[in-house]
């Protein structure tokens, strides 16, 4: 599998790779990329949805949107493919059969985010630490940003992770990914909060921050919680610590979600965009 480094100098771009080919041994470079660099990107694929079905399940530790019988897929499960398992999901503004959107189906942007950030399990599984994403169709000129705060981490003063070494985030269960996201929305109080600090399986330090999702941090009140987590949400976000997708139709990207969080911004066209989505584990 040839690859190159991005020329922010840490996301890896796969080159000429053919993922309907991709074996058992390519899906375990493709996660040692992933955990090294927290992000993988391939271009010019041509995948049915058999064939998204099959890539996300050599990776295996898949975390389905709805788990078999759950009251969710009962009613419609409006933002799954026609995929009785739940593994892949619809993004997009365009309707189906039902009336309903997708995920994410809003011409603004949806602001910067990680799956489930309140959970270290969902559903009664370990919390998934990658996404993949799909572009089915219509997604030229529409963007998603990724970080790496891995890099930035690195890149903070002392005094800095002094402060945040001991901090632990409790997040929303459910966040319209807004900076005044607090009125009436409920956090998930039976779930454990969430290291900042945390270590990556690559034994990297990273931190797990995402702003717009937060409640407050652990013993602190929301307003001296958001006066330390903004302007390092601000650190994070910086450009050299982000990689752009410019999406073209057929491109994958694989990004890690304990140690990065995504934006996409603003598109007109979102009923005319379709990307798949999943959430599964590294390959062990």
């Amino acid at each position: 599998m040839n690859y190159h480094l991005h020329e922010n100098g840490w996301a890896i771009i796969v080159e000429d790779h053919d993922l309907r080919t991709a074996t058992k041994e390519d899906i375990k470079q493709i996660s040692d990329l992933a955990k090294s660099n927290t992000l993988v990107v391939f271009n010019n694929q041509d995948l049915t949805i058999h064939d998204e079905m099959k890539i996300v399940g050599l990776f295996g530790n898949i975390v389905p949107e709805y788990p078999e019988g759950s009251e969710e897929l009962r009613n419609e499960g409006a933002d799954l493919v026609n995929d009785p398992t739940g593994i892949l999901t619809r993004v997009t503004g365009a309707l189906n059969e039902h009336g309903q959107p997708g995920t994410a189906g809003y011409v603004d942007a949806m602001e910067w985010h990680n799956n489930q950030p309140h959970r270290k399990t969902y559903n009664g599984i370990q919390r998934s630490p990658l996404v993949w994403l799909y572009g089915v169709k219509g997604t030229v000129g529409s963007r998603t940003t990724y970080t790496n705060s891995i890099l930035g981490y690195k890149d903070l003063d002392q005094a800095t992770k002094d402060q945040i070494k001991d901090l632990k985030g409790i997040y929303f269960s459910y966040a319209e990914f807004q900076e005044n996201n607090a009125g009436g929305l409920a956090t998930a109080e039976d779930e454990p909060s969430q290291p900042v600090v945390i270590k990556h399986t690559s034994g990297e330090t990273g931190i797990y921050l995402s702003y717009f999702q937060l409640d407050r941090f652990e013993g602190m009140t929301r307003e001296e919680s958001m006066a330390i987590a903004k302007p390092l949400h601000e650190h994070l976000t910086q450009d050299k610590y982000c990689y752009h997708h410019d999406w073209q139709n057929g491109d994958a990207v694989i990004g890690d979600q304990w140690f990065g969080i995504h934006k996409r911004w603003p598109f007109a066209k979102i009923t005319e965009r379709l990307l798949h989505r999943s959430v599964f584990g590294y390959v062990d």
